[in-house]
């Protein structure tokens, strides 16, 4: 009880943006369940709310996890920016998502139209940002002294991990030699695809169930999905620790061991699929 007061009673402000987030995050997991449901469409071999659902679970995690993180803060105009910044940009990129999803068209690499071209392009903006501002929390967690903390060591270098494989991100949005190609014969980037969450993928429709990632191919989709949520995980790890009453050293020792290997899987299913290596091979 008493972390729960702390969390919706410490610096409210600062955190508004975040908990705004949160709340829509919860009410489009609503909405494209409901889809999921209702409405029988299939976009590129997939429900079409699927994509929805994933990202709007995916934004509550990280803007819960930011939220908590915050009572270990001192107060800083920074950190109220970047939550600002956060939130807000968030917010955009999952109402362009569903918004694209409600008219049958993809959100990501789609510039069939100057339309979708403008749309994708605030979304890549949006996400840039996030990005950018999330090196405040870095910064402040490096700063702070966390001394025999488990928990605060935990949330400091998943921070780290999480910030730097972000940026895989571009490898999905970067064209290929053959995109570029397209792109000088067209005489322009509109009207054509560019970029992929795959990489040599054979059979776009034979995919892992749920997670939708490639069979025949590399999905640079997985090395995103795990250093994205080294936030929640190895922070988790640490509580496990800490709820077993494992010595702290040993706790310590462990903490840092496994998030050196939990870099080291992401670094591992980057280069397995920029090499176009799906992560299960049938």
């Amino acid at each position: 009880m008493n972390l729960i007061k702390s969390i919706s009673e410490k610096k409210k402000n600062e955190n508004q943006f975040l908990f705004y987030n949160i709340t829509f995050s919860l009410f489009c997991l609503l909405f494209s369940s409901i889809g999921l449901i209702v409405d029988d469409r299939i976009l590129q071999y997939s429900p079409i709310w699927l994509k929805p659902f994933k990202f709007a679970f995916s934004s509550l995690l990280f803007s819960s996890s930011l939220y908590y993180f915050n009572i270990y803060l001192p107060k800083s105009k920074l950190i109220k920016m970047s939550n600002m910044i956060i939130g807000s940009m968030l917010n955009l990129e999952l109402a362009i998502i569903y918004f694209q999803a409600y008219r049958g068209r993809m959100s990501h690499f789609n510039y069939t139209t100057l339309e979708d071209m403008i749309l994708f392009q605030l979304m890549a903006f949006g996400i840039i940002a996030v990005w950018i501002v999330l090196f405040a929390y870095v910064f402040f967690f490096l700063k702070l002294n966390v001394k025999s903390n488990l928990i605060l060591h935990a949330i400091r270098i998943s921070l780290v991990i999480t910030f730097l494989s972000m940026a895989s991100a571009f490898t999905m949005t970067t064209p290929n030699k053959s995109e570029i190609e397209k792109i000088v014969e067209n005489k322009g980037i509109i009207g054509l695809t560019v970029g992929s969450h795959s990489v040599a993928e054979k059979d776009p429709s034979q995919v892992m169930p749920i997670t939708k990632w490639a069979l025949t191919g590399g999905d640079l989709r997985i090395a995103h999905f795990v250093g994205l949520h080294a936030i929640q995980i190895l922070p988790l790890i640490a509580f496990f620790f800490l709820l077993i009453k494992l010595d702290y050293k040993i706790s310590l020792f462990f903490v840092y061991t496994l998030a050196f290997m939990y870099f080291a899987i992401f670094l591992f299913v980057l280069l397995q699929a920029l090499q176009g290596i799906p992560l299960v091979v049938t």
